[in-house]
């Protein structure tokens, strides 16, 4: 389940960035959890969006993208049932113009034994 979290987080922060840009994902430890943090250099959201973005069938792709039967919606919803249905927390920061950062909160386990590890 966990890779079709990360597939449906990255598809999203691909579609973020239709010029190109970056995406960073950090892993760290501390306080007893294992944290993921996923970042796009992308067209980021609205507070009004990013507060919406785990409702099922809501989308911040505009014109053409707005083909439910090729973008229904449901990435991020998915993404966020199945982390919580782990035991674990997601959420989303964003600024227009300036990217998303989403972090998934892992408690109960370690990643590796490196206190930081970047790819």
């Amino acid at each position: 389940p966990f890779v079709t979290v990360l597939e449906n987080i990255l598809h999203n922060c691909v579609d973020a960035m239709p010029n190109g840009g970056s995406v960073t994902m950090t892993a760290t430890h501390a306080d007893h959890r294992s944290v993921l943090t996923i970042t796009d250099s992308g067209c980021g959201m609205t507070e009004a969006d990013r507060a919406r973005v785990f409702e099922p069938f809501f989308s911040t792709k505009k014109d053409d993208a707005m083909d439910i039967e090729k973008h229904p919606g449901l990435g991020m919803a998915v993404a966020h049932g199945i982390i919580h249905m782990l035991g674990h927390d997601i959420e989303v920061a964003s600024t227009p113009g300036q990217g998303t950062c989403i972090t998934i909160r892992f408690h109960g386990f370690a990643i590796a034994q490196q206190p930081t590890m970047q790819i």
